[in-house]
């Protein structure tokens, strides 16, 4: 009988490439004790500091995806299908016979105070999303100088060091860090952009509803800003989130 080539698999790079190492006791318990017995000081010491930073990280995570980010995203996503919704009856031909329907002054009330209410909602949000997103990015710029520091000192390494446990679980732990860090400095860019262009985007439905209530209070005057131009300014920032959205979704 040929005997089956089974796959060696290192414990150790198991456990620091594991996505639960800092989510199950267990786990964080056994690295610290590996960790605990290293000899070589200036490793242990950096050992100890990635994964703290690692930490510091994924508490930066886990606050990205707290109720307000999550509310505004939900939010943004109805509104993207409601725009694509939008964008389809734009495109199809419009037939003579069929002439539009005219809501009934409740209806419209009704349409209007809901329209209001949810922008309110959203330009809240808004505000709380971008605040947040400030904060943790002074919070990622700070770890960010200890990163290069811990970089550093991995590029002064010495072959032999790099090779021993200790310097893979400091090489392991260093790249988790570097890569965590990089997609969390990605995703407050694109959570404050959006935060960003709904505020922009709701300001200019404003502009609108000004604009409508000034015509109505004087017909003789123009205005200042035409409902197509904000209109046109609208679409370009519910495109840009659109565009947003498929960059998140690749």
């Amino acid at each position: 009988m040929a005997s089956e080539l089974l796959l060696y698999s290192d414990p150790l790079i198991q456990l620091l490439k594991d996505p639960n190492l800092n989510k199950e006791k267990e786990k964080t318990k056994e690295l610290i004790q590996i960790i605990n017995e290293i000899t070589d000081v200036q490793v242990k010491a950096w050992c100890v500091e990635s994964f703290e930073i690692l930490r510091d990280l994924e508490k930066i995570e886990l606050k990205l995806n707290n109720w307000e980010f999550q509310t505004l995203d939900f939010n943004l996503e109805i509104q993207t299908k409601e725009l694509q919704k939008k964008q389809l009856l734009q495109q199809q031909p419009t037939s003579t016979s069929s002439p539009k329907q005219q809501q009934s002054p409740d209806s419209a009330f009704a349409a209007e105070s809901e329209e209001l209410e949810k922008r309110k909602i959203n330009s809240e949000l808004a505000k709380r999303v971008s605040n947040h997103c400030l904060e943790l990015h002074k919070l990622l710029a700070e770890l960010s100088i200890e990163i290069d520091e811990l970089n550093t000192f991995n590029r002064q390494m010495s072959p032999l060091q790099r090779i021993s446990d200790p310097g893979t679980i400091l090489t392991e732990l260093s790249l988790r860090v570097i890569k965590l860090k990089n997609t969390l400095s990605d995703e407050i860019s694109i959570h404050y952009s959006k935060a960003r262009l709904v505020t922009i985007g709701i300001a200019l439905e404003k502009l609108i509803d000004d604009e409508d209530r000034t015509s109505a209070a004087d017909p003789d005057d123009d205005g200042v800003i035409t409902e197509e131009t904000v209109n046109n300014y609208k679409n370009f920032i519910n495109n840009l989130l659109l565009q947003l959205n498929d960059c998140v979704n690749v």
